[in-house]
């Protein structure tokens, strides 16, 4: 007689596979993370529970199910591997292991991330599946419910799990029912097996879609209350539940609920067409949002362009007039009068007090360095005229006036950063691209992914530079041709980038750039009309190391003050170096 499955210690060997740990359990049986020796490879090991295993019908009907579930290959399918029975008295079914949450884990623990386009294209990859299943191999599922559609991790895909499972669990009887009750079809319920197909399937998919929607299922209640209700009850509408919700979704849903197969849904095909147009639907509204937030952020912009220069020009006169008059001053005073010329004052230095332009300073802007530029210009103070005394230059006599800290840095930044970090915030965002498959081309994809990897191994560097910085949390598509790729702040740490396949994937470093300089700009008082010659730069020191070379730009203010430079660009950073005039 077998242990309790539930009791089946870490560390025991089943056919092959060494049980590790209990990953969940189910109608009929427990779930474990275990190891196949043989290929030394993680799976999921549903042993089935001993209640059933007696049952030699069940048994049978169960082994089958699991050689025809083996012969599905499909994207959106956990693969099964193996089943059989083991010399300890238990049956078990080896598959696919899939890490990544369940649509019910997603509902429990962050509701907030059940958006309609995550629910459109969940239901779109069901249909793919199940239509394939049906179609190819005549297999229903028999249980569909949240917990059996699992989220890849790495995919962010859908991955179907216990397909052709759950439906040899149907009893002859109704007083048998080994479908979750909450999801179970009224045909099912009254064990009426001629029915049992593609149609009690989308029954179930209807009552999943009525609780993801509005947060609760249609019936509540112990089991035989909620199997009484599905046969003879009607739920309360969904619209009354969540007012907010689109006509054409909530009819279909009541369709896919009807109490009689033959009003629902013909086909999963059927469903897939109809989730994918309210998918195109909810991608244009998004888009026309998403135009009305650039276009009223344009004018906000615009607005405070024309203040920062009515302010400037103001500013600009106001020093233009207390100069004048500083200089009709000095021509007012007399000239010192000296007894005999000093010999010992260095031409060089008289010119450099008398006339700063002649140090290389920069125009004037509005943003200046406040301090002595880190590389000092070519040195020209001594006198050439025959004869005269040579002066060495100020820079060998007054070594100080250099920048220690960036001749210690030399001409590299380049910290080293935590690579798995990096590899995994770069997949993270990768996922994110996933959503958008076949309408974005792989070339451009594919160069888009080393931007992101040049951007963020810079970001993580300038993090230990002492900045702060903004991760990508969504990603929206944007395929007008007049816009470019932009970034919203969502928060303090975060933000949405709007992608637009039709323009360099580089001006993506931009965007992040202009994330960096927002979570940067108040504590360290950087003007709010450097934000986009910021991002610029940023974007140019990415393309610098991606490509060993980028096009200067001498008309962006960062770039010029820095020299192009990085370490000066950092340097800057840290010391605040970019102020406003005052």
């Amino acid at each position: 007689m077998p242990i309790q499955c539930i009791q089946i210690p870490a560390g025991t060997v089943l056919a092959g596979y060494r049980i590790e740990s209990e990953l969940g359990r189910g109608n009929n049986g427990v779930v474990y993370l275990a190891r196949q020796e043989s290929l030394d490879r993680e799976v999921a090991l549903k042993v089935l529970l001993p209640e059933l295993a007696a049952e030699p019908g069940y048994v049978t009907s169960f082994l089958r199910e699991a050689r025809l579930a083996a012969r599905l290959d499909h994207p959106n399918i956990v693969q099964a591997y193996d089943a059989g029975p083991t010399p300890e008295g238990y049956y078990y079914f080896a598959m696919e292991l899939v890490i990544g949450p369940s649509l019910e884990d997603v509902r429990r623990n962050t509701p907030e991330k059940l958006t309609f386009d995550l629910i459109f294209h969940l239901s779109i990859e069901l249909a793919d599946a199940l239509e394939y299943a049906w179609s190819i191999h005549h297999m229903t599922h028999g249980d569909i419910k949240p917990g059996n559609l699992l989220i890849s991790q790495e995919t962010g895909g859908l991955k179907l799990a216990d397909l052709g499972l759950a439906r040899v669990s149907g009893s002859k009887s109704g007083e048998d029912i080994m479908a979750t009750p909450l999801y179970a079809a009224p045909e099912v319920i009254r064990g009426e097996k001629s029915d049992f197909g593609v149609r009690s399937d989308l029954y179930s998919f209807g009552v999943m879609l009525y609780e993801l929607l509005c947060g609760s299922p249609p019936f509540v209640g112990s089991p035989e209350k909620v199997l009484e209700q599905h046969l003879y009850s009607t739920p309360q509408p969904l619209l009354t539940r969540n007012p907010d919700l689109d006509p054409k979704l909530v009819a279909f849903v009541e369709k896919l609920m009807d109490k009689d197969p033959e009003k629902r849904p013909a086909s999963w095909a059927e469903v897939r067409e109809f989730f994918s147009s309210m998918l195109a639907d909810s991608e244009a509204d998004s888009g026309a949002a998403i135009q009305a937030i650039i276009s009223s952020e344009r004018k906000r912009k615009s607005f405070r362009i024309v203040v920062v220069w009515f302010f400037l020009l103001l500013v600009l006169a106001v020093l233009g007039a207390v100069l004048f008059l500083v200089i009709r001053l000095q021509q007012l005073e007399p000239e010192p009068i000296h007894a005999s010329p000093l010999p010992s004052v260095e031409p060089g230095r008289s010119r450099q007090t008398t006339s700063p332009s002649s140090s290389g300073a920069l125009p004037d802007l509005s943003v200046r360095l406040s301090s002595e530029p880190a590389v000092s210009p070519p040195s020209n103070a001594s006198d050439s005229r025959p004869g005269s005394e040579q002066t060495p230059p100020p820079a060998t006599r007054q070594p100080e006036k250099r920048a220690p800290r960036l001749s210690r840095r030399g001409k590299m930044f380049d910290p080293p950063v935590s690579e798995r970090f990096l590899q995994e915030e770069n997949q993270r965002v990768q996922r994110l691209f996933t959503i958008f498959r076949g309408q974005i081309p792989e070339s451009w994809r594919k160069q888009a992914d080393q931007v992101l990897n040049g951007s963020h191994r810079l970001l993580l560097q300038l993090r230990q530079a002492g900045m702060e910085s903004r991760r990508i949390d969504r990603l929206e598509f944007n395929p007008n041709e007049k816009d470019d790729i932009a970034w919203i702040s969502n928060g303090p740490v975060s933000g949405t980038l709007i992608v637009n396949p039709n323009v360099p994937p580089i001006r993506i470093a931009r965007a992040l750039g202009e994330g960096l300089f927002e979570a940067n700009s108040e504590r360290l008082g950087l003007p709010r009309d450097l934000k986009r010659e910021f991002g610029e730069a940023f974007a140019y020191f990415v393309e610098q190391r991606l490509a060993g070379k980028a096009t200067p730009n001498p008309g962006n203010r960062v770039l010029v003050h820095c020299r192009h430079s990085l370490p000066l660009f950092v340097l800057m950073l840290q010391n605040r170096n970019m102020q406003r005039n005052r």
